[in-house]
């Protein structure tokens, strides 16, 4: 019988947002016209919102893996300031959502688990 060879695993580092502004959670969902996951919603990367994150605004760090990717994500806190709040005014793809309305959206199950943990509700 041939050999196969092993499955090679890629680490992938992903950094995320978590910013609260007036009971209202900033999220990032994919366009309609998305190949792939359109309309899923997860927490923006930086660059979504033109911050760079700073490690003393760490507030949590999570990992999953998808098919052969091993994924950590860290979770840094932002404050609603005018940098943020001018490029969720101009990105269609970035939408604040009240966290009672987060059960009628679609959130792949970790940034849901995640999303749960940090608001501090359980996980029903």
């Amino acid at each position: 019988l041939p050999r196969l060879k092993p499955k090679v695993s890629e680490k992938k580092a992903v950094a995320r947002v978590w910013c609260l502004d007036r009971g209202k959670l900033l999220l990032r969902r994919s366009q309609a016209g998305a190949v792939r996951l359109a309309g899923l919603h997860e927490l923006p990367e930086p660059a979504d919102v033109g911050l760079t994150p700073q490690e003393k605004s760490l507030i949590a760090t999570k990992r999953r893996t998808i098919t052969r990717f091993q994924i950590t994500e860290k979770i840094y806190a932002a404050q609603a300031g005018a940098t943020l709040r001018r490029h969720t005014a101009n990105n269609p793809e970035l939408a604040w959502v009240d966290p009672d309305e987060l059960a009628k959206i679609t959130l792949s199950g970790p940034h849901r688990r995640w999303i749960r943990e940090l608001l501090g509700e359980s996980a029903t």
